[in-house]
């Protein structure tokens, strides 16, 4: 027993000894490597994060590149590339690696083997380049023109892309609201393509030649494939003028321009805006501040459910055989919105001319609408014709920017904040939900206008008028040259017309 003891325990000395002499070898090794990092398509800021880590791990990281460098890393593309940029024609016993190998380091807190995995590799055979050409011309092949031609979903391969450049998005959303959207437009578009991309990006030049993709995106999307991040991008997120402008904007009644003036002003939170003396506010701002916990808040899908369900009820009480429709983010599929659009028709286009009245009058009635902005009368014949005239249509640049705006919907709204009250709790919810109106013969176009995206149909009426000398709104098709409408009894009957495969509802995230 003591000898089967004295084994064990001298067994355990040998194995602790030997895991100290691997240590003291492992620390050994440490003092001897000696890093450099080649600077080149590195920000500075990714530069000193990288460093900072080294320092944390214990790797030494040299600023100048000399004859004690042990490991060159470098995110450049190829090892011809990085002899240019040293002006070396060879490195002798020095490993050249890629970043992926310094990131193995971090992870595992120790030096790791250098193998093929993570050394750069000599210029890129013709036979590489020519597979890498024919990945890009088949994402090229796969990408259409228009949105309006493939289907784009919530959930894609690239959100970290996308989230991205519909950041820059709304940052140039903001900063040219008095000049317009072409910018902002810019990335909604390369945004969309991104979306419909079959599979991860993993270098640019996948997505280089793609439609609608300037070189401001593409840049953003090479920092993003080679560091994981986009600096433009975190510097925007973390301004103090752009957390501003996305917290007051999201006051209901709030604009960029009068969010802008707010900033301006010096205000930074939502209480200095409520407990201001001096600051003039619209009514609806008002109502927006006063409201704010409640409207700031997105609405979960099953809400919406118990809202729509709520209406329908309403609705059937005042007009019978009214048919209500959930619209918007919702009928796309979204698990939240930020309001709820209800489109409402009735087979009787005489009591649709009265409805949104009916209904609004009948919801004050009960108590239900705290505030209405409400649009009726405008839906006539001479304004339908006057939304499809060519003369009034947008028109474009040679890109395909649009350069001139159209009102194109002409149909009764009520822009509406609602206390809605649940069966099952009696707290009532204070909610945006706004109310459509259609006649039954335009509902299948209402219906594809108030269901979106909004790029998506920007993307279709484009489509339609270059493509088919038709214009597209929510009253109808009218053929340019025909000088005539079509009608449609469904919204597959308005993608036949336009010779478009048919996209579901969910399948027109652009």
């Amino acid at each position: 027993m003591d000898s089967k003891r004295r084994k064990q325990d001298e067994g355990e000395c040998d194995h602790v000894s030997k895991r100290h002499q691997g240590e003291k070898e492992d620390e050994g090794r440490r003092s001897e490597q000696v890093l450099y990092l080649v600077k080149n398509k590195l920000t500075a800021k990714h530069c000193n994060h990288l460093k900072s880590l080294a320092s944390k791990n214990g790797i030494s990281v040299t600023e100048t590149f000399n004859n004690n460098v042990t490991h060159i890393v470098t995110v450049l593309p190829s090892l011809e590339r990085v002899k240019e940029v040293l002006g070396k024609s060879d490195f002798g016993s020095t490993d050249v690696v890629t970043l992926d190998w310094l990131t193995a380091c971090f992870i595992e807190g120790r030096y790791v083997q250098v193998t093929d995995q993570y050394r750069l590799k000599e210029v890129r055979t013709e036979a590489v380049q020519t597979s890498e050409k024919k990945e890009s011309a088949a994402n090229v092949a796969e990408i259409t023109a228009y949105e309006c031609q493939r289907p784009t979903l919530l959930k894609h391969h690239n959100p970290h892309i996308t989230e991205a450049l519909e950041l820059l998005e709304k940052y140039y959303q903001f900063l040219d609201h008095k000049q317009g959207d072409t910018r902002a437009l810019a990335f909604r578009q390369a945004s969309c393509t991104i979306k419909a991309l079959p599979k991860r990006v993993t270098r640019v030049e996948e997505v280089r030649n793609l439609h609608r993709i300037g070189k401001h995106s593409i840049s953003v999307i090479e920092d993003i494939v080679l560091h994981g991040t986009s600096e433009e991008v975190e510097d925007i997120r973390q301004s103090d003028w752009f957390k501003c402008m996305e917290l007051f904007t999201s006051v209901y009644g709030c604009g960029p321009a009068t969010a802008d003036k707010w900033y301006k002003k010096g205000f930074r939170t939502i209480d200095e805006i409520k407990t201001s003396e001096t600051l003039e506010l619209r009514e609806l701002q008002k109502l927006g501040l006063l409201y704010y916990e409640d409207l700031s808040k997105s609405i979960p899908r099953d809400e919406v459910e118990v809202i729509i369900e709520i209406i329908k009820k309403e609705v059937s009480e005042c007009c019978p055989e009214t048919q209500v429709e959930a619209v918007g983010g919702y009928r796309r599929g979204k698990s939240h919105s930020h309001d709820v659009d209800l489109l409402l028709t009735h087979k009787d286009s005489s009591i649709t001319a009265t409805l949104l009245e009916s209904v609004v009058s009948h919801l004050k009635a009960k108590d239900m609408i705290i505030h209405a902005s409400v649009y009726v009368g405008q839906n006539t014949l001479s304004r339908v014709s006057e939304t499809h005239d060519s003369s009034a249509q947008p028109t474009y640049t040679s890109e395909g920017q649009q350069i001139k705006r159209v009102q194109f919907d002409h149909l009764d709204k009520a822009f509406c904040i609602m206390k809605l009250t649940r069966s099952h709790d009696k707290t009532p919810l204070i909610r945006r939900v706004d109310l459509i109106v259609t006649p039954p013969d335009q509902y299948p176009f209402s219906l594809v206008s108030w269901t979106g995206s909004k790029q998506f149909n920007r993307s279709l009426r484009r489509y339609s008028v270059k493509e088919c000398s038709k214009t597209v709104t929510a009253h109808g098709i009218f053929d340019i040259i025909e000088r005539k409408f079509s009608t449609a009894k469904t919204e597959r009957d308005i993608f036949d017309i336009l010779k478009l495969n048919y996209l579901e509802p969910w399948e027109r995230n652009c």
